[in-house]
């Protein structure tokens, strides 16, 4: 937590904050045009799981009955639904949506149906969107990896999902990956990240893809694209960035890859009723 909390005093981190002040005003936003081509990324934490639950109750409980890929909670599902709902009602937020990109693991692939059923879109998977620390069984060092939905599974279960040809008969977690490592998981974000400003080089005009994912994993492509990591590297994984259930995070970059992304918001729940946020847990489990 010192750790943490001095991060919060550095100059560039307070500057950070002064800046999303700055942005969320409409008189110094309209002062600055955004370049005409632009890549705009939005993270969508899926919505609460069986092993939310289990963390909701104590630490204990998780770790007798945590599995390895779980489905969403009941809440969960209705967290999925109302954000649903506000993509098929309008989303002031974002002119048109152009893509929808998902993790390979059921809870997110769970929170994507109903986005991608409002906006008659078929979600694209990306088998390295997964969870810091992965798919995986055990605790106490005896982990071991599991493969996860296979591509039969994954049409059979999410049908019209768009799937790698790399999630195959044995699933889409690495061989012989147990528990993932955080240099690991830094170093995957890093080539996420990447994919992200790839993107942004090839696009014309604007484009909106949103990114339906997980706490620590968003925390650290964001932290990436921010250019901020190597002033908080040595923080845990979901320490700086945090992600409500079904939350949305916006960064915008800009064509040339030049330069940090501009977070346009961070955290946003107005989406969802709010007996369905979490505020006693600050709205993150």
């Amino acid at each position: 937590p010192m750790r943490a909390f001095a991060f919060l005093l550095r100059p560039r981190y307070l500057g950070l904050c002064g800046y999303l002040y700055y942005q969320s005003r409409s008189d110094v936003a309209s002062a600055m045009p955004p370049p005409s081509n632009r890549l705009r990324v939005v993270f969508i934490r899926h919505g609460e799981s069986a092993n939310n639950v289990l963390c909701n109750i104590s630490w204990e409980a998780y770790l007798k009955g945590r599995i390895p890929d779980p489905p969403l909670s009941e809440k969960g599902e209705k967290q999925v639904e109302a954000t649903g709902e506000y993509f098929r009602t309008g989303h002031p937020f974002f002119n048109r949506v152009d893509k929808i990109i998902v993790s390979p693991m059921t809870r997110a692939l769970m929170t994507a149906q109903p986005i991608a059923r409002a906006l008659g879109m078929n979600p694209v998977v990306w088998a390295d969107l997964y969870e810091v620390g992965g798919c995986f069984g055990g605790q106490f060092g005896g982990y071991y990896g599991e493969g996860g939905l296979t591509g039969k599974q994954m049409a059979a279960k999410f049908p019209g999902y768009i799937i790698p040809d790399e999630i195959g008969e044995k699933g889409w977690y690495p061989k012989g990956l147990a528990k993932e490592s955080e240099e690991h998981a830094q170093r995957r974000a890093r080539c996420l990240a990447e994919r992200f400003r790839d993107m942004a080089g090839g696009g014309d005009g604007l484009v909106t893809v949103l990114v339906v994912a997980h706490f620590d994993t968003i925390d650290l492509v964001m932290r990436d694209l921010l250019e901020i990591n190597k002033d908080v590297k040595e923080l845990p994984p979901g320490s700086v960035v945090q992600s409500f259930n079904t939350s949305m995070s916006c960064l915008e970059l800009s064509s040339d890859g030049e330069g940090p992304a501009r977070l346009l918001f961070q955290n946003k729940v107005d989406h969802l009723p709010q007996n369905l946020v979490a505020w006693e847990k600050l709205g993150i489990v």
